[in-house]
C-alpha cells in the first residue's frame, strides 16, 4: 500500500510541475504610442509576442477604455473591422494604426485586446499602457 501511495504522490507531483507554466498573458504585451494625445490623433498599437508559441489576434477589434472613479469604462465605437484572425510568431511584433474619436474627453485611457494561444487554445485579455488625452 505504501508503494502505491508513494507512486501516486510522485505521479501527481510530476503532473503538477508539468502543468505549471507562466501565464501567457504575462508574455504578450500591448503598447500604445504616443503617451500624450489629443482627440482625433493617430495612435499606434503594438502587440509583442514573447511566448514560445504562435498567437492569434486582431488589433482592429481592440477596445478603447477611459479611467473613471469606478474603474475603467469602454468608450463606445463605430469602427468596423473584418473578423479575421492574424497570427504572430514567438518573439515577433505587429502594429496597427487607429484614430482616437474627435469628441474624446480629456483623461487617462488605455486599449484592451484579446489573443489566443494557437497551439494550446488558451485565450486571454491584454491591457496596454495608459496614455493621456488633453482636449
Amino acid at each position: 500500500m505504501r508503494i502505491l501511495l508513494s507512486a501516486a504522490v510522485i505521479l501527481l507531483g510530476a503532473c503538477s510541475s508539468a502543468m505549471q507554466s507562466s501565464d501567457p498573458a504575462d508574455d504578450v504585451h500591448l503598447t500604445v504610442a504616443p503617451e500624450n494625445a489629443t482627440p482625433g490623433d493617430s495612435m499606434t498599437l503594438t502587440l509583442r509576442n514573447e511566448t514560445t508559441e504562435q498567437i492569434g489576434y486582431n488589433l482592429c477589434t481592440s477596445s478603447l477604455q477611459r479611467q473613471t472613479a469606478g474603474g475603467w469604462a469602454t468608450v463606445p465605437s463605430d469602427v468596423v473591422c473584418t473578423m479575421e484572425l492574424r497570427t504572430l510568431e514567438p518573439d515577433q511584433e505587429a502594429s496597427y494604426r487607429t484614430a482616437l474619436p474627435d469628441d474624446l474627453a480629456s483623461g487617462q485611457y488605455r486599449y484592451t485586446t484579446s489573443a489566443e494561444a494557437m497551439e494550446t487554445g488558451g485565450g486571454y485579455g491584454i491591457m496596454s499602457n495608459t496614455f493621456d488625452v488633453d482636449s
